[in-house]
């Protein structure tokens, strides 16, 4: 598990494949490793985690 505290807010990092994913601003440590989990999950069935992609990818993703 890669959840951790960063100044007060909780967020998770991760590594797959050679990238590394990583998000913050999570109330608590729950919600954190809720999130890391779904993105986890994501990203073994095939769906692609990309913060520079427009909506419109994403919608037809």
């Amino acid at each position: 598990m890669s959840v951790r505290k960063y100044g007060g807010k909780w967020g998770y990092h991760f590594g797959y494949e050679g990238a590394r994913y990583r998000k913050q601003d999570f109330k608590t440590k729950r919600e954190a490793v809720e999130a890391e989990t779904k993105a986890k999950n994501k990203i073994m069935k095939g769906f692609v985690i990309n913060n520079k992609s427009s909506f419109l990818d994403y919608y037809n993703q």
